[in-house]
């Protein structure tokens, strides 16, 4: 999985320009959808032709993200490249920036019969997500997909957005997203491309000029208060355990609240922490930001 911090200079830049770090800090699940772009074996699975090695070691934590939007009322769709119009909407595309063996081998791969089309088994899809197919790296562009369509028919007007390429894809589809006035999150480590150094640059721009950048899953989580006293989460708050009681004072330089993914309903969501969990306390308002670090008396 990419390692991604974000800059102090990055953060300088933001709060001249908007005062805060983030400028999304609240959601309402019930208008928010996780859109999960490109997660394909043509992407994601080993051999295939444009493999993003590190695409599969973001699966579980889009299957994690997945199960926590459904449980707070929102929607998850998954975005699939299509080959079916490629060359009559993006004709230029195949003819000048690509090889001719290169188009060859992407055509057949996205053919919807194919194995390259169909998702990376490893997801888990739930039958009453949506399905959208794409023709271009962004699905929000005219003639690419009707992604718009269905968001917009369903009062949906906040994406979070994973999937691969971070660089690619991702950044594109996020981008004519927020262009179409859509509030949008890029979720770092539910997103991947070939190296770090792509993944951080797109992250970067994106924060200063696009949207958020936040943290869907990381380290420790802890789904339905599963897992150990230190790692569980609860409906309105998580309890620190004896342990972390005792031990809060000395731990206080060490503790670090990496990101949290939580919404008003009162459901299960997802905690994302460094160990060892001390104090904190679980707000129940419509929250999706990374919280200031925790004080301790």
């Amino acid at each position: 999985m990419h390692r991604y911090v974000v800059s102090d200079a990055v953060k300088e830049r933001l709060l001249r320009r908007q005062g805060k770090l983030t400028s999304h800090d609240t959601i309402d699940a019930a208008r928010a959808a996780l859109v999960v772009v490109d997660m394909q074996n043509h992407f994601v699975a080993e051999g295939f032709p444009a493999e993003v090695p590190l695409s599969r070691e973001i699966v579980p934590t889009i299957n994690r993200l997945a199960k926590a939007m459904r449980a707070a009322g929102g929607q998850v769709l998954w975005i699939q490249t299509t080959a079916t119009g490629a060359l009559e909407h993006w004709g230029n595309h195949h003819k000048y920036m690509l090889t001719p063996e290169r188009v060859a081998k992407r055509l057949a791969s996205l053919d919807e019969s194919a194995e390259g089309f169909k998702l990376y088994p490893a997801l888990e899809v739930a039958p009453s997500d949506l399905r959208v197919k794409k023709i271009k790296y962004s699905a929000f562009i005219q003639g690419s997909s009707d992604i718009d369509a269905q968001l917009k028919s369903r009062g949906i007007d906040t994406v979070l957005i994973a999937g691969t390429a971070t660089n690619v894809c991702c950044e594109s589809t996020a981008r004519d997203a927020m262009l179409l006035d859509y509030r949008v999150i890029m979720l770092s480590d539910a997103n991947a491309t070939w190296s770090d150094e792509e993944h951080a640059a797109t992250l970067n721009s994106f924060m200063l000029f696009f949207g958020d950048r936040h943290d869907g899953g990381r380290g420790r989580r802890a789904v339905g208060g599963g897992g150990e006293p230190e790692e569980r989460v609860g409906w309105a708050k998580a309890r620190p355990s004896r342990r972390a009681q005792r031990g809060r004072k000395s731990q206080r330089s060490r503790l670090v609240a990496v990101g949290t993914l939580r919404f008003a309903h009162p459901v299960p969501f997802i905690c994302v922490v460094r160990q060892p969990v001390c104090n904190v306390d679980w707000l129940t308002g419509p929250i999706c930001r990374e919280p200031p670090l925790p004080t301790v008396p």
